[in-house]
């Protein structure tokens, strides 16, 4: 009869555990999916589409780093502010971002260039800056032989204006 109930308990707590399991392995499911359906992939990157219609919602600056001429060939992403990473130290552009973001180093950012090499380097240097979210849109304006780009999604562009630095 004492292995009766030792075994009783020992279900009960098996069952209890599973339990715990299952709502964990829930929860994780759960962020997995919201992570997903916002384009947001697990290595801090964001879908130029996830991007744009984060910045409708005016949750998300974009900072554009490509170069002037860059900016004046394709213009830049619409809503983006021009931040380039030429020509400039790391110590101004960190100040001219934080500048963008009225000082507020937890304001939402994404940095996009031509095909992700110089944003996946800007995100880099503003997250060792003490900006708490950015995000890498790696795919750039150009596509990066994954995903085609801000330009060919069709997503809305600007032309340059005198602001842009």
């Amino acid at each position: 009869m004492l292995g009766d109930g030792l075994r009783r308990r020992g279900h009960a707590a098996g069952y209890h555990d599973r339990g715990r399991l299952g709502i964990a392995a829930g929860s994780a499911l759960v962020v997995l999916v919201l992570f997903l359906a916002l384009g947001r992939a697990g290595d801090g990157t964001l879908a130029a589409d996830s991007a744009w219609a984060m910045t409708g919602r005016d949750t998300l600056l974009v900072i554009d780093v490509r170069t002037v001429r860059e900016w004046r060939t394709t213009g830049l992403p619409e809503k983006a502010v021009g931040i380039s990473l030429a020509g400039k130290g790391v110590a101004a552009f960190v100040d001219t971002v934080l500048a963008a973001v009225d000082g507020d180093r937890s304001h939402p950012l994404a940095t996009i260039c031509a095909s992700g090499v110089r944003s996946a380097r800007a995100a880099d240097i503003l997250q060792r800056h003490g900006f708490v979210e950015v995000y890498d849109i790696a795919e750039g304006m150009m596509g990066n032989g994954h995903r085609p780009g801000w330009i060919a999604r069709g997503l809305p562009l600007r032309a340059m204006d005198g602001s842009d630095s």
